[in-house]
């Protein structure tokens, strides 16, 4: 019975800290919710010379993404948590001109790479 206890209450914590997260919202550290479908506006790339070092296109190899996409509008079809080295990272999707981009959420909310 006190390993059973034990156990619950070292778990309980994890629960209750954890962020939300399933296939279409995602409630990040700021308190932001982000939803499949939501129409969410780019803020400023956060980058020396203004492009966005947290919104990458998707398998492009250190491509950066322009400093173009300030203060667009984009819609979001894909929130999800994915492991990158070793941590677990929550991305949003979009396109834009037939290329798929990715945001780390919570990394570019705290760099006001979106508004």
């Amino acid at each position: 019975m006190k390993k059973l206890t034990a156990i619950i209450l070292l778990i309980l914590p994890a629960f209750g800290f954890s962020q939300m997260i399933n296939d279409s919202t995602y409630k990040a550290t700021s308190g932001q919710v982000f939803t499949k479908g939501q129409q969410i506006k780019i803020g400023l790339g956060s980058r020396d010379d203004g492009s966005f070092k947290y919104i990458e296109h998707v398998n492009a190899k250190g491509e950066k993404v322009s400093s173009d996409f300030a203060a667009q509008p984009v819609k979001l079809w894909s929130v999800r948590k994915l492991k990158s080295k070793d941590t677990d990272v929550v991305y949003g999707f979009f396109t834009n001109n037939k290329k798929v981009y990715s945001i780390k959420l919570d990394a570019a909310v705290l760099a006001k790479e979106l508004q």
